[in-house]
């Protein structure tokens, strides 16, 4: 497999941090990534803009759970509150970035959130995601650390793996040969999910997918994705002990908003593969 295309096509890997144990999952995966290509690490904090609107209303109030006192929220503390998070998310990125000896940058960007993360894909070559902040965490410090929703999974059998969907959207490859890069970095396994609909297009990709891993020494596992359905999704990352998902841009979860659901539901980083890195 020539990995060098993915090195000299992704220059830019970039992470959407938070104060949240997911997002220091995310920063680790995209410097990982961004080391075993050489890429630039790119940090982006998202200020969302829903919470200086609620920030505004006159009745919003933040109860400090240890004193049990009220105090009144305003836009301008709602600004110095995150920015204070985004300095120590900034400070988290460049101690990274040097420990994995390559370069970084870092911006803050205001708006809706999910407009915002639809434009930031659009403007990298790999964007790297976790379960967002929900707005009533914004308000409680000590849920820096929260829990993610659980389910029911099979128990996993497999070692940690990288796992990558692969099925027949324009440049799929892209997200296939980031995958293997990153996996061989790492040390794990890869688990390709297959999306074909039916059994013989699920074996043409099949065929397809291991013609490109061919030289790969990590042991490849595929795993049939029928629909792109987030419950089978969910439960295929789960039980192949996934340690990251990497996804072409222009595949449908991403296309029709179906990842955001997903990221809810499951602890590892999303890493979106830009469609037109594959012209760049």
């Amino acid at each position: 497999m020539n990995t060098g295309n993915a090195g000299t096509i992704i220059r830019r890997v970039a992470v959407v941090l938070n104060a949240s144990m997911q997002s220091s999952q995310a920063l680790q995966a995209a410097a990982e990534l961004a080391a075993s290509l050489q890429a630039e690490l790119e940090g982006i904090f998202i200020e969302d803009i829903n919470l200086f609107h609620l920030a505004e209303l006159p009745f919003t109030r933040e109860i400090r759970p240890a004193s049990m006192t009220e105090e009144t929220v305003s836009a301008q503390r709602m600004e110095q509150e995150l920015r204070s998070l985004a300095r120590q998310e900034q400070q988290k990125l460049e101690l990274i970035a040097r420990e994995k000896g390559i370069s970084c940058s870092f911006k803050i960007r205001r708006g809706q959130i999910m407009a915002e993360l639809m434009e930031a894909v659009t403007e990298v070559d790999v964007l790297t995601l976790c379960r967002p902040v929900r707005m009533s965490e914004m308000f409680r410090r000590e849920a820096i650390g929260y829990t993610i929703s659980t389910a029911v999974f099979p128990i996993q059998q497999s070692g940690p793996s990288v796992s990558v969907i692969f099925g027949t959207a324009q440049n799929e490859k892209m997200a296939l040969m980031a995958a293997a890069r990153l996996a061989g970095h790492l040390d794990v396994d890869i688990s390709v999910l297959l999306t074909g609909n039916s059994d013989a297009e699920t074996d043409d990709l099949q065929r397809e997918a291991a013609a490109i891993l061919e030289s790969q020494t990590q042991q490849v596992n595929y795993i049939h994705l029928p629909g792109n359905q987030i419950s089978d999704l969910v439960i295929a990352t789960a039980s192949s002990n996934s340690q990251v998902l990497l996804v072409n841009s222009n595949n449908s979860l991403v296309t029709d908003g179906q990842l955001w659901p997903y990221l809810e539901q499951v602890s590892c980083p999303v890493l979106i593969v830009r469609e037109q890195a594959a012209d760049s």
